[in-house]
């Protein structure tokens, strides 16, 4: 029998013990104080990144991806909906 796919909070279907371990590993890898450190980085380069009006459509959807990438989605912060891991600041 075919095991069971999980949605995952990045959107992608997998097995709930995958997306477990992609957890567990994301979080090992940003709990580090240099890991924090990258996580602010990679915060102030795109959800913090601002735009003006004269921005093309490309440039802007190429930063709406990276801003995906970064949010809650596949940085480890899917931790923080289950409390045992907290994203940078």
């Amino acid at each position: 029998m075919a095991q069971k796919q999980y949605l995952g909070l990045d959107g992608h279907a997998r097995s709930k013990e995958l997306d477990e371990q992609i957890s567990l590993n994301v979080a090992s890898l940003f709990s580090t104080d240099g890991g924090r450190e990258v996580l602010r980085y990679l915060r102030s380069i795109t959800i913090e990144s601002v735009h003006g009006a004269a921005v093309s459509d490309a440039e802007l959807r190429h930063m709406e991806g990276q801003r995906y990438i970064n949010r809650d989605k596949c940085l480890g912060c899917s931790f923080i909906k289950r409390g045992d891991w907290v994203c940078a600041d």
